[in-house]
């Protein structure tokens, strides 16, 4: 009882291959998307031991090309992973939108959150924010990935992920809004979001700020502001007493000159004196 696979019809890159009812009993099902396990003997499916047709990620074929997929997978032939999260309290915000439904779409779509943000242009492509690539685990588009190689010989992709090192003197999110926040990977500009217990992230709704040449440069700035100011006022402290020290001498001077001048015109009225 088998017969040559459909399921490239609907699902081109499914296998062309036999599928239906095979066994001693004609009482295991075949899935051509799956594949055959001789030591299968926990299924239903597999009675007379002969084995049994499996899917991928651990999915289970129950009838001709039919599988039932894992916790986590779904799809054709449980390829699929699945991704949802629970909005908390804080996602709400950062999320920046009232209405429920759009809440509930990210919940159900927390890596691509393309309902709220629909898709983006760059490079002549359209993205999402981010794809999701194993159970309840998203893969964040990153724009501007920091690449030691690259950077090394292109002198390009050189600035990894940007935290501001004067966080306690300013925020430079404040007026940006609750949906930004700063690089925690390599990733210098892109998306990320919340992470799990082993720093994977779990949504990817927020958007990675790109600072501005002086923010990013603002420490060195800083710097050389206080060196030039330290330098100047060391000028200024050597020149003014190089000034004032004129000045002084300038002034013991025009005393000397004063005094010698009285005593000469003493000297002269003495001289005058015993004369007469």
């Amino acid at each position: 009882m088998t017969t040559q696979s459909q399921l490239w019809v609907v699902h081109s890159e499914a296998p062309r291959a036999t599928t239906g009812w095979t066994g001693t009993d004609c009482s295991m099902p075949m899935c051509a998307q799956g594949f055959y396990d001789p030591f299968c003997t926990d299924l239903p499916q597999a009675p007379g031991g002969e084995g049994c047709y499996r899917c991928a990620n651990g999915g289970n074929c129950t009838a001709p090309d039919v599988c039932q997929c894992a916790e986590g997978w779904t799809g054709y032939d449980c390829k699929t992973p699945i991704c949802t999260f629970l909005a908390d309290p804080l996602t709400r915000i950062q999320l920046n939108t009232v209405y429920e439904d759009n809440i509930i779409a990210f919940e159900n779509d927390p890596c691509a959150v393309e309902a709220i943000y629909d898709k983006h242009g760059w490079k002549g492509l359209k993205y999402t924010r981010g794809n999701c690539t194993m159970p309840n685990i998203c893969t964040c588009l990153c724009k501007a990935p920091y690449s030691r190689k690259a950077c090394h010989i292109n002198g390009q992709y050189c600035d990894g992920p940007w935290q501001d090192p004067l966080i306690i003197f300013r925020n430079v999110l404040e007026n940006r809004g609750p949906m930004w926040t700063f690089g925690s990977t390599d990733c210098a500009l892109g998306y990320e979001g919340n992470m799990n217990d082993l720093d994977q992230f779990v949504t990817c709704h927020m958007n990675i700020y790109e600072p501005s040449s002086i923010e990013r440069s603002s420490v060195q700035i800083v710097l050389a502001v206080v060196i030039v100011a330290v330098i100047f006022s060391m000028f200024y402290y050597f020149f003014a007493a190089r000034i004032r020290r004129r000045i002084l001498l300038a002034k013991i001077e025009r005393r000397r000159s004063k005094r010698s001048s009285e005593d000469s015109l003493l000297a002269a009225n003495a001289g005058t004196f015993k004369q007469t």
